[in-house]
């Protein structure tokens, strides 16, 4: 039997518009929003003239407190004002007459990262030269520059409960592979902190469920345990005592990864806490 390859690209086509536009016109909910705008975003992305085009799109700064707020009421992305998405000024945007609040900075990738479509992440990426471009960092705060790695341990901001630690791990393999500097510290302001206690500053303490895990990968990747672990309140030290879960996770994710040859870059004292725990473990 003779396949008809035409008329059945012709109804993938159809199958996969079909899909989109029932995800775009349904009622859009705050757990949705995200993987909803991403796609409407990844359709222009592809439809982009030229690899710096892309690129652009991929930087371009948007107001993640509008977002946040207009992914509260329910708004569909195709209806968000491009005006105030695209608006940041002095740190503050202008919601109508009466009111002004501050609007943190996010892009394509950090909204990936944070809402953990990793699909999507992986697609932006591939057009990425320099992962540690200053035009690619983010904000949480007022004045309060991260990276993407911040993001990757912190992502509270949007926060999407439905992620598995498995995704997020992986979106933290995806970036270590790109070259991301997990010990980014902004050179002024407050708050120059480390990734590494980006989930113990800011009163995310308890937000980020088993922040350890996230940690620990991190520390697999390159993170420093001794550089810039602190912020203007005082020093932050993430608990890697014997018998810690941090440093538990770090020695079972090291195992894990070096048995199957996955991408790791320890540091020597990194190395030396997984050696410990191991003769800990191994000398009872």
């Amino acid at each position: 039997m003779k396949i008809n390859y035409k008329l059945q690209n012709v109804i993938s086509v159809f199958i996969i518009s079909a899909l989109f536009l029932t995800i775009s016109t349904s009622p859009v909910q705050a757990g949705s929003f995200w993987y909803t705008y991403l796609v409407q975003e990844a359709q222009r992305f592809d439809a982009a003239g030229s690899d710096e085009a892309r690129y652009a799109m991929i930087s371009k700064p948007l107001n993640l407190t509008y977002l946040t707020g207009e992914a509260t009421k329910g708004t569909h992305p195709s209806e968000l004002d491009s005006k105030k998405l695209n608006h940041l000024g002095d740190g503050r945007l202008s919601v109508d007459e009466q009111d002004n609040v501050f609007g943190r900075k996010t892009n394509l990738l950090a909204l990936a990262i944070s809402t953990g479509q990793l699909d999507f992440l992986r697609k932006f990426l591939k057009w990425v030269n320099d992962i540690n471009a200053p035009e690619l960092l983010v904000s949480s705060e007022e004045q309060h520059s991260v990276n993407l790695a911040h993001i990757s341990v912190d992502f509270i901001y949007p926060y999407v409960s439905t992620v598995t630690q498995e995704v997020r791990l992986q979106i933290i393999d995806a970036i270590a592979v790109a070259g991301i500097d997990f010990n980014y510290v902004q050179p002024q302001g407050w708050h120059q902190h480390a990734p590494l206690i980006a989930p113990m500053v800011h009163g995310n303490y308890n937000d980020v469920k088993d922040r350890h895990v996230y940690q620990a990968r991190i520390l697999l990747h390159g993170a420093d345990l001794k550089k810039n672990i602190k912020d203007d309140s005082g020093s932050f030290r993430p608990y890697v005592r014997e018998g810690s879960e941090l440093r538990k996770s770090l020695h079972d994710q090291y195992e894990d990864m070096h048995i199957k040859g996955d991408f790791i870059s320890p540091s020597d004292d990194t190395m030396e806490l997984i050696d410990d725990e191991r003769e800990h473990r191994y000398s009872r």
